[in-house]
């Protein structure tokens, strides 16, 4: 998610904002926030099971979250999760508080990753399977835009080599063994494609011969004025019936954080992404390794001189976490109180620190259980 989304009151930040926007007048109309047309895709079928997602209990509306996995793996409770498939991800690095990660999965009975590199969560797995790159393998993804619903193909552009795999094929032979093939509307990538695309008109026959497709009306404002909005009411709720009903503040409240600077812990820290990254990838490019060759710290003058750090020097970072070493940069780009740590280092050979070994999931989004990996207390002591 985006640096919004890192913080524990991301739920009611984000209707906060929705609701400025509805209240100025500025929903679906030129210049405002506007409701594209989207493409309609064909739903993932589910089956009937006898227990809950993990997470419905404490997130009825977001029982997807991670933490509550974590507390399930270590608890045991609601119940015990023994295997997790790991694929598209690298949730040691981008997790809050690595300690408590890496504790969740050594306590897994078997943790089976999928990846095209050796990742630092890749090397916890009892089995790692090569997937295959994206040009390894057919694709598709829809957007949104002013003259309609895009649905955008990519074509493979070679077989995958040596052992690798797409990852729905690792999926689906796994649904064999288990007897859960019959559930599945489809049985190789190919016909996933065509079933997901299927009820916007196309087909992955159609896709081989035209790549793209417009397959949604063009763009019209004010389409409220017809049919309403996608709630209960059919209008702009700025109350929440539905968050009500199970116990949540129907409107958005300010909520200070838990954690705040103490006596040693005096600074706060958050992360950042240097632009020739994404996420935990790229490192390993020598080009682009070159632009950014390690990460730093951040820090105004005002924090930085008492402690005697000058551009250059190594420091070491210490939270109620734990501690990382790194390089520092002493900048006004940052307020005082507040140093700034390249996110998305950790993998193997990259040589740098995870940030997350710094951060905790203890305070959460009451909502979504999102965890504040951009906001933790910290010190810095220059290394001697």
């Amino acid at each position: 998610g985006n640096g919004f989304d890192q913080h524990t009151n991301v739920v009611d930040s984000v209707r906060l904002i929705a609701i400025l926007t509805a209240i100025t007048g500025n929903l679906d109309v030129p210049g405002g926030n506007i409701f594209f047309s989207m493409p309609k895709l064909g739903p993932c079928p589910s089956i009937p099971v006898e227990k809950k997602c993990i997470g419905a209990q404490p997130y009825p509306l977001f029982a997807r979250s991670f933490p509550p996995m974590l507390d399930a793996i270590l608890s045991g409770e609601p119940y015990q999760p023994r295997v997790l498939i790991v694929y598209h991800s690298n949730p040691l690095l981008i997790n809050a508080w690595e300690d408590r990660v890496r504790k969740a999965f050594d306590k897994l009975e078997f943790l089976i990753v999928s990846d095209v590199f050796m990742t630092a969560t890749a090397q916890m797995a009892d089995i790692i399977l090569p997937d295959t790159t994206p040009m390894e393998r057919f694709g598709f993804q829809p957007y949104a835009g002013y003259d309609g619903g895009i649905i955008a193909f990519r074509e493979k552009a070679i077989e995958p080599i040596g052992e690798a795999q797409p990852v729905f094929d690792v999926e689906y032979a796994i649904a064999e063994k288990l007897g859960l093939a019959p559930l599945y509307p489809w049985r190789n990538t190919e016909e996933w494609i065509d079933y997901k695309v299927r009820p916007s008109g196309l087909s992955f026959s159609a896709l081989m011969e035209n790549p793209i497709h417009y397959v949604g009306p063009p763009l019209i404002y004010e389409k409220y004025k017809e049919r309403g909005f996608a709630t209960p009411s059919g209008k702009v709720e700025l109350s929440s019936p539905r968050l009500a009903s199970l116990g949540l503040n129907p409107l958005p409240i300010y909520r200070e954080a838990e954690v705040l600077p103490e006596e040693k812990y005096p600074l706060q820290g958050t992360t950042c992404r240097e632009a020739v990254y994404v996420h935990t990838q790229f490192r390993n490019i020598p080009s682009l390794r070159a632009k950014a060759p390690e990460p730093l710290l951040r820090i105004h003058p005002r924090d930085a001189y008492p402690r005697d750090i000058e551009t250059g020097v190594y420091v070491t970072v210490s939270s109620p976490q734990g501690t990382i070493r790194l390089k520092a940069m002493v900048t006004k780009d940052t307020q005082p109180g507040l140093v700034v740590i390249d996110f998305g280092w950790g993998n193997p050979g990259d040589g740098g620190p995870n940030v997350n070994i710094l951060t905790s999931d203890r305070e959460r989004d009451p909502f979504t259980g999102a965890t504040p990996n951009r906001r933790f207390i910290c010190e810095v002591q220059k290394e001697t």
